[in-house]
């Protein structure tokens, strides 16, 4: 997109249910209500927030954004279902200058809405309007540490998780907190021929015994392929089932009625001090693969993880296995080094990358700075 086109930026977007657009006079009194009527819930996260601001004290700052959004100095946006005011958006230019192409993606939904995947749907909308015809070529998010519903929110939506901004945020009473920072690059996307976590006939759900079979379908073709394990000897239902023994987490994901992936984790080791840790390993059917069912299996995993209790989980890959690797990174995975000569597959020694993902610091709701 070219940022001095005369019809840049977008001012709308009707994405799955949602109206996003660009604040125009008169919004002062919606967004006065949905504030007020919000105030408990973002106190904690917005600072700016207020109990006692007036519609005409908000359609004051409405002038403002509409100005520095025909000024192209920033870019907030009202966010709508309906006829209803749900909350606020924005890409926000709070890091070089627009012709970087980078833009922080601010959120804030309102009370009644929390809890109800908004904020998901919302941001990946967000992230493809963002790359797709605002020309960003980086988007960041940045919540608080303590506020696991926004980080949450980022990692459904395939942000990496890049790091934390110590003492990065100053409240209005001098305290400072940090920022956790994510991120998307244009490159990251996944391919246009993805299957949508959303989409017709897609589901993910806890695996059971009666899996089994289809579980060593998926399983089978990864040990043929050589791609992602060093074991060589194909595995029964009965293997599989076996491995419900452990009550560790496994998911499947099904794609119209038929099991087409898995997630599963198992013990790292049986002493006491590494309680709360896990390997994992993720298959897809060989004819599926790159079409995105590997993130929804991890998806599904890190989600069942962080139920069960579990601290961290971690894995080992084979680093020819790029596409592994980088939906890993997607999902907030930190690679802690490369053991070399590490196995042997089909007589030759084989490295692998270690992988890691402490879970209570990066789990996540609907929120980011606004």
């Amino acid at each position: 997109m070219d940022l001095d086109a005369a019809t840049w930026p977008p001012r709308r977007l009707f994405a799955d249910g949602l109206t996003v657009r660009a604040y125009r006079p008169g919004d002062g009194v919606h967004l006065a209500e949905a504030v007020r009527s919000s105030y408990e819930h973002l106190r904690p996260w917005m600072p700016w927030a207020r109990p006692d601001s007036t519609a005409q004290d908000y359609e004051k700052t409405v002038e403002q954004l509409v100005r520095k959004f025909d000024d192209r100095e920033d870019f907030t946006l009202a966010v709508l279902e309906g006829e209803s005011f749900v909350g606020s958006t924005g890409y926000h230019i709070r890091v070089g200058s627009l012709e970087s192409r980078n833009a922080e993606i601010g959120m804030w939904i309102r009370a009644d809405r929390s809890g109800q995947g908004t904020g998901t749907r919302l941001l990946k909308a967000l992230i493809q309007w963002g790359f797709d015809e605002w020309g960003f070529e980086r988007l960041v998010w940045r919540c608080d540490p303590e506020n696991r519903a926004s980080a949450r929110v980022a990692e459904k939506c395939g942000m990496v998780y890049e790091g934390t901004l110590r003492s990065d945020v100053r409240l209005p009473d001098g305290e400072r907190k940090d920022s956790l920072v994510y991120a998307l690059l244009s490159s990251e996307r996944p391919n246009s021929g993805s299957v949508a976590p959303g989409a017709s006939g897609l589901k993910v759900r806890a695996a059971l015994p009666s899996d089994a079979e289809a579980m060593a379908a998926a399983y089978n073709e990864g040990i043929e392929d050589r791609v992602a394990t060093f074991e060589t000897r194909s595995r029964t239902a009965e293997d599989i089932r076996d491995w419900f023994d452990c009550d560790l987490p496994k998911v499947v994901v099904e794609l119209n009625g038929t099991v087409v992936a898995f997630a599963a984790a198992f013990p790292y080791s049986d002493r006491c001090c590494y309680g709360g840790i896990a390997e994992f390993s993720v298959y897809v059917r060989r004819h599926l693969r790159g079409r995105g069912l590997g993130t929804v299996a991890m998806e599904g995993l890190v989600e069942a993880a962080v139920a069960h209790g579990l601290h961290k989980l971690m894995s080992r890959v084979f680093p020819e296995n790029r596409a592994s690797l980088a939906v890993l990174r997607r999902l907030g995975f930190r690679t802690v080094g490369t053991h070399r000569s590490h196995g042997r597959l089909d007589g030759a020694w084989k490295d692998c990358v270690c992988v890691e993902r402490v879970l209570h610091t990066s789990l996540s709701g609907d929120r980011a700075p606004g």
